[in-house]
């Protein structure tokens, strides 16, 4: 995602602006105060039947990327991290078309929580390398239109011996359930869209997912507020096993 490639520049340039750097209070992605979150002991995790993104090994979802290139979404492998179940990408989305670093992306369900993680690793000529880790929610299905969720999180930054600790605040909301979306001449029923705002710093960016009942996402438009970019997905065709 682009956010990672702004996350890690700001990163840097903030090294040589801070003159004191003031502890962030640790907030934790998906705070067991929320009843949404399914490792809260309160809620009962009981997860729908329905599945917004089917996980198997060589699953396959091709997208046209802003009207013209062919992108390839596919799962690899599987990773247990922290306890939880991953599936390994080939590349998620706007991953791979910046010439910033390596990323590597997984996608996992924990109850209705369908559970994105990205870690990505700067490479830029003349800056030392730093590795970002993030983890949070692209969607949860068990709510309504209008609901939200956070999963505001702190990420340290060790840059040229100097740690600066950022909160990234994240939060994701409902905007579309139960629609019907037409892509090209194909028609998807029981679609969800998220928005997943995404704020470091002041910058912002948001994201829209459409997530379609026993096939995935179907859509995925990323813009940022430091430029006019907008990169758009589409799905074309996929293979599910």
């Amino acid at each position: 995602m682009q956010f990672f490639k702004t996350f890690i520049l700001l990163a840097f340039i903030s090294i040589f602006t801070y003159c004191d750097v003031e502890p962030v209070d640790t907030v934790l992605s998906n705070e067991i105060t929320n009843p949404n979150n399914p490792n809260n002991p309160n809620n009962p995790n009981n997860p729908s039947a329905a599945d917004y993104f089917p996980r198997a090994i060589n699953n396959t979802w091709n997208f046209k990327y802003n009207t013209t290139e062919n992108v390839q979404i596919k799962l690899l492998s599987t990773e247990t991290i922290n306890g939880i179940s991953f599936y390994k990408f080939n590349r998620f989305f706007s991953d791979d078309l910046f010439d910033f670093g390596d990323t590597s992306s997984y996608m996992a369900r924990v109850g209705d929580s369908y559970i994105y993680r990205s870690v990505s690793q700067s490479n830029q000529p003349g800056l030392p390398p730093t590795t970002v880790a993030m983890q949070y929610s692209l969607l949860k299905s068990n709510l309504n239109i209008g609901q939200t969720w956070n999963d505001n999180q702190n990420i340290t930054v060790n840059v040229m011996g100097l740690t600066v600790t950022y909160q990234i605040q994240i939060q994701g909301k409902i905007l579309e359930k139960g629609t019907s979306v037409t892509i090209g001449n194909t028609t998807y029923n029981d679609v969800i869209k998220t928005e997943i705002k995404m704020n470091m710093q002041g910058v912002e960016i948001i994201s829209n997912y459409w997530f379609a009942k026993n096939v995935g996402i179907i859509k995925a438009v990323e813009a940022e507020d430091l430029q006019t970019q907008v990169d758009s997905f589409e799905l074309t065709s996929f293979q599910l096993n």
